[in-house]
C-alpha cells in the first residue's frame, strides 16, 4: 500500500559557490546572487473520485492565520515539525540559526501587504531572506546572500503539510479510480539570478510503500528560468548535502 507522507511546495534557490559576482557597492561575493520572489494563496489537497457519482474528499486545506502567535508558529527553521501540521519551513540556514520577526517591509517585493508580526527570517536586516504568512496568502523573499547556504549549495523554503504517523497518512491509490489533486495560485513578481544561481519552484509529494518502506519523491516543475530541454523526463535523486537522498520521479 503506498501511503503520502509529505506534501510540500519547494521554493530553492541552486547555488554554486565557485562561481563570482559583484553587487553594487560590494566586494565579490563568494557565492552567485539570485533573488526570488513567491506569493501563492490557499494550498490544498484534495482525493478525487470519479468512479460512478462525482465526488472528492479534503484531506487537507491550509489554514488561515489571523494573529501574531499563530503566525510565529506556523513559521520554522530547521526543526523537525509537527505531524498532521501545516509550516513554512526555512531550511539550511543552520540548525541553531533562530527565526526572528523582522520590521522590513518585504510587500515591496512580493506585492503582499501584512501587518506587523507576520513577517519572519533567519536575520533581521533589510531585504534578508523573509517569509510573510497572513491569512491563507504567504510571501516568500529569498536573497541567496543574505544569509549564505549553512550547508552546500541549496536554499529550500518549503510550506508543507506532514503525516509522521503513517496509520494517518491518506492512502490516495488503494481503490481504483481515485485522483489525487492539489490547488493553490501562485504568483512570481520578481525573479533574477547573477553567475550561476538558478531559481526553481516544485511542487512535490513523498510517498510510502508499507510494504517495502521504500520511500519516492512525486514531483512536478512550477517555476524555472532554465529551458526545459535541460529537464527530460527521467529520475532524479535528492542527493545534494542536505537532501533525503531518495529518488525523484
Amino acid at each position: 500500500m503506498i501511503v503520502l507522507v509529505l506534501s510540500l511546495l519547494l521554493v530553492a534557490l541552486a547555488v554554486f559557490p565557485k562561481a563570482w559576482c559583484f553587487q553594487s557597492g560590494q566586494l565579490p561575493s563568494p557565492h552567485p546572487i539570485l533573488k526570488l520572489i513567491l506569493l501563492f494563496l490557499s494550498q490544498g489537497i484534495l482525493i478525487a473520485s470519479f468512479a460512478c457519482e462525482p465526488r472528492s474528499i479534503t484531506i487537507f486545506n491550509q489554514p488561515a492565520i489571523s494573529d501574531t502567535k499563530a503566525a510565529a508558529a506556523c513559521v520554522i527553521g530547521e526543526v523537525h515539525p509537527d505531524s498532521e501540521t501545516f509550516y513554512v519551513r526555512l531550511g539550511n540556514y543552520g540548525k541553531t540559526t533562530p527565526l526572528v520577526s523582522q520590521a522590513w517591509d518585504a510587500g515591496a517585493f512580493t506585492g503582499l501587504k501584512v501587518p506587523a508580526g507576520f513577517q519572519f527570517g533567519p536575520m533581521a536586516d533589510d531585504n534578508s531572506a523573509a517569509v510573510q504568512v497572513h491569512g491563507r496568502e504567504i510571501g516568500i523573499w529569498i536573497d541567496s546572500d543574505h544569509p549564505r547556504p549553512a550547508l552546500g549549495s541549496l536554499l529550500p523554503i518549503t510550506p508543507a503539510y506532514w503525516w509522521w504517523d503513517f496509520a494517518k497518512a491518506p492512502m490516495p491509490f488503494a481503490k481504483e479510480g481515485v485522483e489525487l489533486a492539489m490547488s493553490f495560485e501562485m504568483k512570481v513578481p520578481t525573479a533574477s539570478r547573477e553567475g550561476e544561481a538558478q531559481p526553481y519552484i516544485t511542487v512535490n509529494f513523498l510517498f510510502l510503500d508499507t510494504h517495502s518502506k521504500k520511500q519516492f519523491w512525486l514531483a512536478a516543475n512550477l517555476f524555472d528560468m532554465r529551458p526545459e530541454s535541460q529537464f527530460p523526463d527521467t529520475v532524479h535523486f535528492d542527493g545534494w548535502e542536505g537532501g533525503t537522498q531518495i529518488p525523484i520521479l
